[in-house]
């Protein structure tokens, strides 16, 4: 027998939320995120991360103050032994790359970006590192959402002028 998944009356996606209120919404959702990124039951965790995800929509800012913290638990969480857990964190990564090249960018003060750069090492390698691991994973959706993530990543790189300095250098690892 299929299930059918009909969705609460009155019920509106949290990216929708975002869009109409913005960061206000951050104030009221990032405690109880914050709880079930916490939670030992893996699917809390699961749907914490994918709220995360969510937030970029219309929370940037909300959520960019939390980001540092927030980064290396996503980054690790790629790795998570559940094969959703791993999904929906690169899914995830993938939305908030645009904070990362940035914050290298501005790390960089304003320099040209080079591939040895301390942010660099801090930052984007980490990233880079765990997208090339998941693009090898066994499960054929966290090699797509890894590929979709390594995409936004080269491009969100082009758009701040930093991929010539940081991309060559990776060619070989990820070839």
């Amino acid at each position: 027998m299929a299930r059918l998944a009909v969705p609460l009356a009155g019920s509106v996606p949290l990216d929708k939320l975002t869009e109409r209120f913005g960061d206000e919404v951050a104030a009221f959702v990032l405690p109880a995120l914050q709880a079930g990124l916490g939670s030992g039951v893996v699917w809390e965790r699961e749907a914490s991360i994918l709220a995360l995800g969510a937030l970029r929509t219309g929370c940037s800012a909300g959520v960019e103050a939390h980001l540092p913290q927030l980064f290396p638990y996503l980054l690790e969480h790629m790795a998570h032994p559940n094969p959703k857990v791993r999904e929906i964190s690169c899914w995830t990564v993938g939305r908030y790359l645009g904070w990362v090249v940035a914050t290298v960018v501005e790390q960089c003060g304003g320099e040209e970006v080079t591939a040895d750069a301390p942010p660099v090492a801090a930052l984007l390698q980490p990233v880079m590192e765990q997208l090339l691991a998941r693009i090898a994973d066994g499960n054929k959706t966290v090699q797509q959402f890894a590929c979709s993530s390594l995409a936004i990543l080269f491009e969100t790189c082009d758009e701040h002028g930093c991929s010539a300095a940081f991309l060559p250098p990776r060619l070989a690892p990820i070839l």
